[in-house]
């Protein structure tokens, strides 16, 4: 077994060697882990998705969860069982727990393994460490600023794709090209070919160039597949941002510097398997036509007809599901009804179906509202049924969201005033911060909240507490309206994102008998 360090160069003892287990013969896998600075009080823990709808899912998607302590023999063993095809795992420390907005960060973050994989990692000590913070902001880059006190040695069965990935991750923190798109400076909305995204991916596509020869052509389709999806999805959201805040002036150089220069070219050598497996492709693909319709005032289900349209098979079912699970919100009631029940005539997956029975249980008024009970201010449990009679406005929230205060400040905070005689009506707000203090004091600057709310918080569980997962809290903030008998009434962002409709919408709820 070879051993590769990235950072400092270190030898591999033979000790490693011979403490590496063999991995189960029936398709499993395994993962020993060593940290040079775990104690024997440290807790690790694995999480496996054998099934992923997109990267913003994983937190709503229930994993498999594997714990271990460090041994005898100085590793952390993880034997897997058995799973068909690639997967993702994640590592991370139990006890000493950081997070990115709200989120977990990992010793290693969703990397990719396959059946009978045998991977040796160690971290040693990086006396050079470069702590630089990554240029943008995501989990993957944040995870590879927190690790940079480590130097990393992969090495056994299957490690190439752990090496390729780690490396993607590092040139991607790194501030590669001139920044923005769009110019903002003295030739303001010029395109800038030189910008951070595109030489990012570049540089990435060439270190999986490197790999080919030496990881499987799935795994290297994923990879692939994933690069463009990422990055071209940073593009689009980038431009989005730009057309949200500009004039009318710069809105049409935006226009036409898209349609001549940023937009996507559907790549014909994404294949299937590696869009079905892929953390970002749908996701991009969704933005990408999102974004299209907006600047050409196309309807809402333009969308959804241009994928059952574009794709075929499991492809298909995995598009509809994603676009179905992160932008049915946004449409009117109606219209993702029809959508809605269209969806489950063409999806057949069971994995994708079972996500859709579970949007539809959230969606549809009438349904229960899933119900929970979290920590107050002082420490008090606050349980969902303690409402009943009343109707409940939730917002989920984290520090550092600047939607979240902004959505707060300039639309929500309206509506608390209108309500804050009427006791039929509570105001709930649900934090995923995972540092308490921290969340105390976004409280009281009433950024996010204010006093005269109900403010809980998830309990230093982050994203991982269950009632993300029940109200499928995949963005920020996130508005729920519960009806007097704790039914769900609306979760539609059409209803609750602007103080007018807000308003409205928690009127109809009280006059509902």
């Amino acid at each position: 077994m070879r051993l590769v360090w990235i950072g400092t160069l270190s030898l591999l003892s033979l000790q490693g060697l011979l403490g590496f287990a063999v991995a189960q013969k029936n398709g499993g896998a395994e993962v020993l882990l060593s940290v040079y600075d775990a104690t024997s009080s440290d807790t690790f823990e694995l999480s496996l998705w054998n099934d992923l709808l997109t990267d913003e899912s994983k937190r709503l998607i229930s994993p498999l969860k594997i714990r271990s302590v460090k041994g005898a023999d100085g590793y952390i063993h993880f034997t897997i069982p058995a799973f068909n095809s690639l997967s993702y795992f994640s590592i991370g420390n139990t006890i000493n727990r950081s997070s990115f907005n709200g989120e977990q960060l990992y010793l290693f973050n969703m990397y990719p393994i396959e059946p009978s994989d045998r991977i040796y990692i160690m971290l040693k000590k990086n006396t050079s460490a470069d702590t630089m913070p990554p240029v943008y902001r995501h989990p993957d880059l944040e995870t590879y600023a927190m690790n940079a006190r480590y130097s990393f040695g992969f090495g056994g069965k299957g490690y190439e794709k752990m090496k390729c990935r780690y490396e993607m991750d590092s040139v991607s923190s790194r501030p590669l090209g001139r920044g923005v798109i769009l110019d903002y400076g003295p030739e303001k909305g010029s395109f800038n070919p030189n910008n951070v995204y595109e030489q990012q991916m570049q540089a990435s596509l060439k270190i999986l160039s490197q790999y080919k020869n030496h990881i499987s052509r799935s795994v290297s389709d994923i990879l692939y597949a994933d690069i463009i999806g990422a990055y071209q999805w940073e593009k689009i959201m980038q431009m989005k941002v730009a057309k949200d805040y500009g004039d009318s002036t710069f809105n049409r150089q935006l226009i036409d510097v898209y349609y001549s220069k940023v937009k996507p070219v559907l790549k014909t050598d994404v294949t299937a398997n590696a869009i079905i497996k892929s953390r970002f492709y749908c996701s991009f693909y969704i933005k990408w036509k999102s974004f299209e319709s907006q600047l050409d005032n196309r309807t809402p289900e333009y969308i959804y007809r241009e994928i059952k349209n574009k794709f075929q098979g499991t492809v298909r079912e995995k598009m509809i599901t994603t676009y179905v699970f992160h932008d049915l919100k946004r449409l009117p009631e109606a219209t993702a009804s029809n959508i809605l029940q269209d969806a489950r005539q063409w999806v057949n997956n069971y994995f994708y179906r079972q996500l859709l029975i579970k949007v539809a249980d959230l969606y549809a008024a009438g349904k229960p509202a899933p119900v929970f009970s979290l920590p107050d201010v002082n420490g008090a449990q606050v349980n969902l049924r303690d409402f009943l009679g009343k109707v409940v406005f939730i917002d989920f929230w984290y520090t550092g969201c600047s939607n979240c205060s902004a959505y707060y400040g300039y639309q929500l905070s309206k509506v608390e005033h209108h309500f804050k005689d009427d006791k039929r009506v509570v105001f709930l707000t649900i934090s995923v911060d995972g540092d308490r203090d921290k969340w105390l004091k976004s409280v009281n600057s009433g950024l996010y909240t204010s006093k005269n709310a109900i403010n809980l918080y998830t309990n230093g569980q982050t994203m991982q507490h269950h009632v993300i997962k029940d109200y499928m809290v995949e963005g920020y903030p996130r508005p729920v309206l519960i009806d007097k008998k704790g039914n769900m009434f609306s979760s539609s962002a059409k209803d609750l994102r602007k103080a007018e409709t807000l308003q409205e919408t928690i009127s109809k709820a009280l006059a509902q008998n």
